[in-house]
């Protein structure tokens, strides 16, 4: 009998040590299950040489790379505690994906966005469709184009623009014109022409003659031959368009 207790004290021993074993196995042991390749999206975003980019500098979202993913609404991961790693890669669960968009069904057709990485295009994004591997590649935006250039200096007009070609603004090319008769008095609502078409100065003989605003009408060309009036005075005057002083005194003459 003795012998039969010992035995089963050594069964009942061995039964508990595989039960605390399973236990402590299915409770882990400190460390996260590897994801299911079936079930897991995987990003990497490289640059445009192909090494994948470090998404925890560079970026303005708090230092790090924006990403995001999109269906008919956006998601940022960041704030979410999803970052993209020093080596550019970060990895999404199909169970993350569903509850970053609130779905109870399996969204796998979505879209994977990297922001605002310097010296890149804005936004680079991926087509995702399904768990797999996907990488982003960033491509060096082409050179800014002033969309503003004056058609008479070549510099930019946008005040706004930022871009370091645009940094050389245009002044305008306003005459600002004062117009006199013989003895000096001013010559009010003296007749300007110009390319056919005839404008009229102020009761103090002055007019401002823009030629950005107005080149739809008189075009644009290097140099313009105004002819001025007033009764039986007159003054023809060549004025360039590109010029280093525009207010300009026109004395007319008999």
């Amino acid at each position: 009998m003795t012998k039969f207790f010992k035995i089963l004290t050594t069964t009942i021993a061995a039964l508990a040590a595989v039960l605390a074993l399973a236990l402590f196995a299915a409770c882990g042991n400190g460390e996260s299950e590897k994801s299911d390749p079936a079930t897991t999206y995987y990003f990497t975003v490289v640059g445009s040489d192909d090494q994948p980019i470090n998404g925890q500098t560079g970026g303005r979202d708090g230092g790090k790379v924006a990403i995001q993913i999109c269906t008919e609404m956006c998601v940022d991961l960041n704030p979410l505690g999803v970052t993209l790693g020093t080596d550019g890669k970060v990895s999404l669960t199909q169970e993350q994906v569903n509850t970053f968009f609130a779905s109870e069904t399996d969204v796998t057709e979505f879209a994977f966005h990297a922001l605002h990485v310097p010296g890149y295009v804005d936004d680079c994004e991926v087509d995702v469709k399904g768990p797999g591997e996907y990488t982003l590649k960033l491509s060096v935006p082409a050179a800014h184009v002033c969309e503003s250039e004056c058609p008479f200096c070549g510099k930019c007009t946008d005040e706004t623009c930022t871009e370091a070609v645009c940094a050389d603004k245009c002044e305008g090319h306003v005459y600002n014109l004062t117009i006199t008769l013989p003895d000096g008095s001013a010559a009010a609502n003296a007749t300007i022409s110009i390319g056919g078409f005839e404008y009229t100065a102020d009761a103090q003989g002055k007019y401002s003659l823009d030629l950005v605003a107005q080149k739809g009408y008189i075009g644009v060309h290097e140099s313009y031959e105004l002819v001025v009036t007033s009764g039986e005075y007159s003054k023809t005057v060549t004025i360039q368009a590109v010029a280093e002083n525009y207010d300009l005194t026109i004395a007319l003459e008999a």
